[in-house]
């Protein structure tokens, strides 16, 4: 049986919204945020992670994402180097994805993905062709779905 007990946190809440308002009611509105967090899929997970990497400023904005075994190297890397590794995250990852497929099997979930670039061909070249695809790692802790491994291997032909 689960119980909760919301203490000082309903009592501040209560406050602020209309007194006749349920403990009930409440309660529901806390769950179904919770649940909400919990019943997203792999898919939705990592493009969910993908628009808050393209829009942090620093690692520690997407280590919510990330598995344990993620979080644990991140916070073990040298205090100096962070910036430098997130940004290099940021400068590798594609700007645009699209999922081709989801395989969950448990607690482990692959997403594999392709990336269409545009680029300007160089000069004396027609055109550039370029074939991005990647993969990615998820792993359900707690009933929510976190990022372990992405990967990216890109092919470029210039004509």
């Amino acid at each position: 049986m689960l119980s909760l007990s919301l203490g000082v946190f309903e009592m501040k809440l209560m406050k602020l919204i209309r007194p006749g308002l349920s403990t009930a009611v409440l309660c529901s509105f806390v769950f179904s945020a919770l649940a909400q967090a919990e019943s997203l899929s792999p898919k939705e997970t990592y493009l969910k992670y993908r628009s808050a990497l393209l829009s942090a400023k620093t690692v520690n904005e997407i280590m919510p994402f990330m598995c344990k075994k993620v979080q644990s190297e991140i916070e073990s890397t040298p205090q100096d180097m962070k910036p430098m590794i997130f940004g290099l995250i940021k400068e590798t990852t594609p700007s645009s994805v699209q999922v081709i497929s989801e395989e969950i099997d448990g607690d482990s979930a692959n997403l594999k993905l392709s990336s269409a670039g545009s680029q300007t061909p160089p000069p004396g070249a027609k055109s550039i062709k370029e074939d991005t695809k990647g993969s990615v790692k998820l792993l359900k802790e707690n009933g929510v779905w976190k990022i372990d491994k992405e990967s990216w291997e890109s092919k470029v032909e210039i004509h």
